[in-house]
């Protein structure tokens, strides 16, 4: 395992750094605390906005100047809104270049000056991602549950709703900028082959010039209780003669679970790997049925959701519903081994030593890990190692009450 320095500048952005020389590659992600969850349906899109417009020129640098010097000390940069933090990628060939890759992130990230010539391009690109994520039928299905679960338009998981993007002003755009893209809001990491003391230096002497915006931002999370329900989309499904069964069950956010007990997210990590195994034995090498099935989980500070899928044929709907509802009984009732408990650590421990070997991944893990979880990947893999038959069982119980009163059933035909 690396070993991870943390610190903290004095206008209070947190850094990581993992040292890693035997890899050819460094990579840098700075992820604000700033997504979807905190924004309101009135703002939907907003966050998502501000994220293209980072790359459209600073005070210093217009966008074209700005770009052909990312694409110079780059191999690839790009960026992402989260339900709960934005995120932003840069990979370099050498460590050469970070001294210009770091001022360069920080004039962009922290020193935006969101041209009005950029804004209406940017709401039409915003738009045609947009659009093109209503296109895809297993990506619409997800937003559908997601915004009935947490009472936002499922057009927010897809990018934003078009009529609302297209009425932004500059004013609002900077308003949440100025707001939340501060440094005590944001998280630095840099991995893979680099110089630890030299790179300290160079972070220190250009991030730490940015004045503390004042006071840490208060943020708002946005998020709806909702009762069970089925949601019956007809005519939505394009492969003929087949259905698509999706489960969408809320689970708390890792601020609760800590709460409970240590382990309880890689419990419930383990419980959805368990759960995804089971329904391909079920479903596929049992019954024949399936054509897709699996389950998966996302956990972040405020809220969590697990979502369990699967694909049939039309006449095997009512038998593939009960199948997943019979592999999710199982989880309730606990009917889990010490075998299950040994493939979860065993699985969590390739993970973890396979995403360290690439630096661009392992940076935005790392970012993403201490604003979800708030602790690094290298803690939350040890929580695996404390996890027993009676954790692992307990994490189960995390299943009973969102199927009772917090999950969503879509059939698509």
């Amino acid at each position: 395992m690396n070993n991870l320095q943390r610190y903290e500048l004095d206008n209070g952005l947190r850094v990581f750094l993992s040292q890693n020389n035997g890899l050819h590659t460094f990579a840098a992600n700075l992820s604000v605390n700033y997504g979807f969850f905190n924004t309101t349906n009135k703002e939907n899109g907003l966050a998502h906005l501000i994220e293209h417009m980072i790359s459209e020129g600073t005070s210093k640098l217009s966008k074209k100047s700005l770009r052909a010097q990312l694409d110079k000390n780059t191999t690839y940069w790009n960026a992402q809104t989260d339900d709960e933090f934005t995120s932003y990628d840069f990979k370099a060939l050498s460590f050469d270049t970070a001294e210009n890759l770091f001022y360069l992130i920080k004039e962009m990230v922290f020193d935006s000056n969101f041209p009005e010539s950029s804004i209406i391009s940017e709401k039409s690109a915003v738009i045609n991602e947009v659009m093109e994520n209503f296109g895809s039928d297993s990506t619409l299905e997800d937003a559908i549950a997601f915004g009935y679960l947490f009472k936002k338009e499922p057009s927010e998981f897809l990018g934003g709703n078009p009529r609302i993007v297209r009425e932004f002003r500059r004013k609002n755009l900077m308003s949440s900028y100025l707001k939340y893209y501060s440094p005590q809001n944001s998280v630095l990491s840099v991995t893979g082959n680099f110089e630890g003391d030299k790179a300290k230096n160079m972070i220190k002497e250009t991030f730490g010039s940015i004045d503390n915006f004042g006071k840490q931002p208060n943020l708002e999370v946005y998020l709806g209780k909702t009762p069970y329900r089925e949601i019956d989309l007809k005519n939505f499904n394009p492969y003929k003669g087949q259905s698509h069964i999706l489960i969408g069950m809320k689970i708390p956010g890792s601020k609760e679970l800590y709460k409970k007990s240590e382990t309880s997210r890689a419990g419930l990590q383990s419980m959805c790997t368990f759960l995804s195994n089971n329904l391909m034995e079920e479903l596929r090498d049992k019954l024949g049925i399936v054509y897709d099935t699996g389950a998966e989980i996302d956990i972040g500070k405020y809220s969590g959701c697990i979502t369990v899928y699967a694909q049939v044929k039309n006449e095997d709907l009512e038998t593939g519903k009960k199948a997943i509802y019979r592999q999710i009984d199982r989880i309730i009732n606990g009917e889990v081994t010490e075998n299950t408990v040994e493939n979860a650590k065993f699985n969590a421990k390739i993970y973890f030593q396979d995403i360290q070997d690439c630096t661009l991944d392992y940076a935005s893990k790392i970012s993403s890990s201490i604003l979800k979880h708030g602790r690094s990947p290298g803690k939350l893999y040890k929580e695996y190692d404390l996890l027993d038959v009676d954790g692992l069982r307990a994490a189960g119980e995390y299943f009973r009450a969102p199927l009772a009163e917090d999950s969503v059933l879509l059939v698509s035909h």
